[in-house]
């Protein structure tokens, strides 16, 4: 039996999900690979709900997403508030589960993203080890800055449809990996394709996840801000200002 379509779950202005859960995602993940089919995932967090008061672009690489889960707990706390139940589903935590149900199905992946070659070749060979029967048919780390609309896009994506893979996992960071998704899965509309930001980095040992004490408390972004403030700040102080009125917009939607 097909995993069946789940309702979109609206909790604020342009945020919603349909894969409300883990074990959600990873359902439709490995029936759509054992079916051929494609689908297209996004995880919605803070800085995300940003970028979509601010960017059409952003809006219109997001509407075109088959799927979305809530990640980063802000979010999932805002959507519990109207839809109890729902869980932080990051992309990070989708990697090894999908990779895994890939090699079950004989589904061939691409690894896009990250700093450099060798951080794929990294995650790459360590996929491999855990799970002896996958297949990478493309590994790829783009230029910087990457332009998802532009000439090497244009490549990226006739690499992606001539490779055989089924299964993209894009680590190429919001807005660039969700707009490329966008326009990857109307040119290879049967393959699978994830954005995970920096789930490839984590694989590969190139970025350090947060200690099992920060995450058990739902506060990851403290120990990210204190290993990158100058990045992470004016973000993180962006996200802080808009929570407020996301959060009343969700109250009034309970």
């Amino acid at each position: 039996m097909a995993f069946p379509d789940l309702p979109w779950l609206e909790f604020g202005d342009n945020l919603r999900v349909n894969l409300p859960t883990r074990a959600d995602a990873l359902h439709l993940v490995s029936d759509r690979l054992a079916r051929g089919e494609g689908f297209t995932i996004a995880t919605l967090n803070l800085d995300h709900a940003v970028q979509l008061r601010n960017s059409d672009a952003f809006r219109d690489a997001y509407a075109r997403h088959t799927h979305v889960t809530a990640d980063g707990e802000p979010v999932a706390w805002l959507a519990r508030r109207v839809h109890p139940g729902i869980e932080r589903v990051a992309g990070s935590d989708l990697v090894e589960p999908c990779v895994g149900a890939a090699a079950q199905h004989g589904v061939p992946i691409a690894l896009i993203g990250a700093a450099n070659a060798g951080v794929l070749e990294r995650a790459r060979a360590k996929l491999e080890r855990k799970f002896p029967n996958l297949k990478c048919a493309l590994e790829h780390s783009p230029s910087f800055p990457f332009d998802p609309m532009g000439a090497e896009a244009d490549a990226l994506i006739a690499q992606v449809r001539d490779s055989g893979a089924r299964l993209v996992l894009l680590a190429l960071g919001a807005p660039r990996q969700e707009i490329l998704a966008s326009r990857m899965t109307e040119a290879c509309p049967e393959v699978g394709i994830i954005s995970v930001g920096a789930g490839v980095d984590f694989i590969a040992g190139e970025a350090r996840r947060a200690p099992e004490t920060f995450r058990k408390f739902n506060i990851e972004w403290v120990w990210r801000l204190m290993r990158e403030p100058r990045r992470l700040g004016p973000r993180y102080w962006r996200c802080l200002r808009l929570l407020p009125r996301l959060v009343v917009e969700a109250y009034r939607r309970a």
